[in-house]
């Protein structure tokens, strides 16, 4: 079990932020060796985890009295005044656990030239959350147009998979061949019914072993290929996406002599904030390379090349809600009553207003698409038997360009002629200004491996070192927008223009954004000049990491780990340009220990 926990805390005004998490895991597995004409062997695993993970946050909150509501449907309610000065208590419980079996079957012929297994296999896997969810008291909630939220509403998952696979080793002379082809199809379906992914994964590794010798100090050197493509399933909170709620105040009045006060807010509730038709994001994956054995130890280097299609991310949605606005009551003997909806004072209706506002909420999208490329390496040498130590370093340079699509809604809250602003803006840019960010980053662990056996004690002391790393941003149009010729797309040092695809009315009608829309004022909320430091590129210089961890072994079945990351506290500051600001770089100190059964 591992227990995990960070806590911070301001005893000024007693604010703190604990998080705790808990898990137990273990697994069993095994080999039924058959000899049969049609198996040579059944393997077989069962494994389960389960987590405890609980979350206690306390924030101060100091600012004009505000009023709120804990209305969980749409229309008009009775809202209530939060005190202007309170301490918000939230409570987030999840227990999510994990089941999983697999069974497979082999088949292996082998004679002194050639030999070949075939793998048959189906997994199992049942993932749910039985937490308790977001928890706290909504009379001094944690932010505004915030609910407690069940985990109830999330749905137990299953997934099935099937693969198989084929192995070959050819025997060529002095040199060998291995080849390793094999597909997974996959499944899954949530226990309601309501959401199933299903997916084909193939892939194919090729390795020629040129040279072996063990009587020269080059023992072997082979290169190698392999492609393949995964698909991902999502995750409980792409499928279940949160429900949303906007509260608007249409009516407050509040008497501090007589302490009569009343506030309606109108409750706009969206239930249905996921995406029925989200894709399996694909990723297809190409690398060649070669490793190779020595007297000193071995190593690799390989290239690969990655292509990332329908991503997920989220996509900032529309909605709009209609509502009154009561006229303002300041007379002090006011006898208000709401009933049935209709506010009344001294048995007269009081008069209305009908106004629109927007609102936006994130939905589940597939918007993402990236490019990588980069080489990997890795090294280690032999046990020195004078130190019972080994040294080994890996890294990999990596660049990459990720790409957002998908269109993004804005809104203003601006009031005009004593209305709310009647338009908002679709966008195919995020919030920042870009849809195209640029990364790069060179980096190297250095390893420490030391075996004591007398002892039953392993110690791993490793030394990040990120030596380059940078990141810039870019504003591209698509090919949807390529007709807009009139938007700045160079990223230069005057300002950049961004307009927006399209623009929505109070009515919910869309309508294309023009060119001579850019000098009409009625439309001048809609162009965003975002700040031009926000594509100047992001260079940090070199930074490094410490983390320490032992394993201890007790008898055959016991094995003790303890770990600490960034023990040596090393958390540089490194100037940011987007943000004119400086970053700290590196985790906290973060600690834990593992206890491991073997049976």
């Amino acid at each position: 079990a591992k227990d995990k926990a960070d806590k911070s805390t301001d005893k000024i005004k007693g604010e703190y932020n604990e998080a705790t998490n808990q898990d137990w895991s273990g697994s069993v597995f095994g080999s039924w060796k058959l000899n049969k004409k049609f198996v040579t062997a059944l393997d077989y695993s069962a494994s389960f985890q389960y987590e405890s993970q609980l979350i206690n946050e306390s924030v101060w909150h100091s600012s004009n009295q505000m009023i709120s509501s804990d209305a969980l449907i749409s229309g008009e309610h009775i809202g209530y005044f939060i005190p202007p000065q309170y301490m918000s208590l939230l409570t987030v419980n999840g227990k999510p656990f994990t089941t999983s079996l697999n069974i497979s079957g082999n088949k292996l012929v082998s004679s002194t030239k050639y030999s070949n297994k075939i793998t048959l296999g189906g997994e199992i896997v049942y993932e749910g959350n039985n937490g308790r969810g977001q928890e706290f008291d909504p009379l001094l909630p944690p932010s505004p147009n915030m609910r407690p939220l069940s985990y109830d509403h999330l749905s137990n998952t299953m997934q099935l998979s099937g693969y198989v696979e084929n192995e070959n080793v050819f025997h060529l002379g002095k040199t060998t061949l291995f080849s390793q082809v094999g597909a997974r199809i996959s499944y899954l379906r949530t226990q309601d019914g309501k959401h199933s992914f299903k997916a084909i994964d193939p892939r194919v590794n090729l390795k020629y072993r040129i040279f072996e010798n063990e009587n020269t100090w080059l023992n072997t050197f082979s290169i190698k290929g392999a492609w393949g493509v995964l698909h991902k399933m999502p995750t409980m909170s792409y499928i279940y996406n949160d429900p949303r709620y906007f509260d608007m105040t249409s009516f407050s009045y509040s008497d501090e002599v007589t302490n009569k006060k009343l506030a309606i807010v109108t409750t706009d509730y969206i239930k249905n904030t996921s995406n029925d038709e989200l894709l399996l994001p694909r990723n297809r994956k190409f690398e060649i390379g070669l490793d190779f054995n020595t007297k000193a130890g071995w190593g690799e280097i390989t290239y690969f090349n990655e292509h990332l299609k329908n991503g997920f991310n989220y996509q900032s949605c529309l909605s709009i809600l209609n509502y009154k606005r009561y006229n303002n009551i300041t007379d002090k003997d006011a006898q208000l009553i709401y009933d049935n909806g209709v506010l009344t004072n001294h048995g007269s209706s009081v008069a209305y207003t009908m106004d629109t506002i927007f609102n936006t909420y994130n939905r589940p999208d597939n918007g993402i698409e990236q490019k990588k490329w980069g080489i990997e390496y890795s090294f280690q040498t032999n046990k020195i038997e004078s130190i019972y130590s080994s040294l080994a370093f890996d890294g990999a340079y990596i660049s990459s360009v990720k790409n957002e699509f998908g269109l993004q809604a804005r809104y203003y809250n601006q009031m005009i002629n004593g209305r709310s602003y009647e338009y908002a803006g679709i966008y195919n840019v995020n919030t920042s200004g870009y849809n195209t960010s640029v990364y790069e980053r060179l980096n190297t662990n250095f390893r420490l491996i030391t075996h004591i056996p007398q002892l039953g004690i392993v110690t791993t002391l490793t030394l990040q070192a990120i030596w380059m790393e940078k990141e810039y941003f870019k504003w591209n149009i698509h090919d949807s927008q390529k007709d807009f010729k009139f938007v700045q797309n160079e990223m230069v040092k005057d300002d950049v223009l961004i307009a927006p695809v399209y623009i929505v009315n109070t009515l919910g009608e869309a309508m294309p954004f023009t060119e001579q829309m850019m000098t009409d004022s009625r439309y001048k909320q809609m162009l965003v000049t975002p700040s031009n430091r926000m594509y100047a590129t992001n260079k940090y210089s070199p930074y490094f990491l410490l983390n320490l961890k032992v394993n201890k072994e007790i008898g055959e079945h016991i094995l003790i780990s303890f770990y600490a990351n960034n023990f040596a506290k090393i958390n540089p500051r490194r100037y940011q340009a987007t943000t004119q600001s400086y970053v700290i770089k590196n985790p906290d100190i973060y600690f834990g220990a593992e206890l491991k059964l073997k049976f």
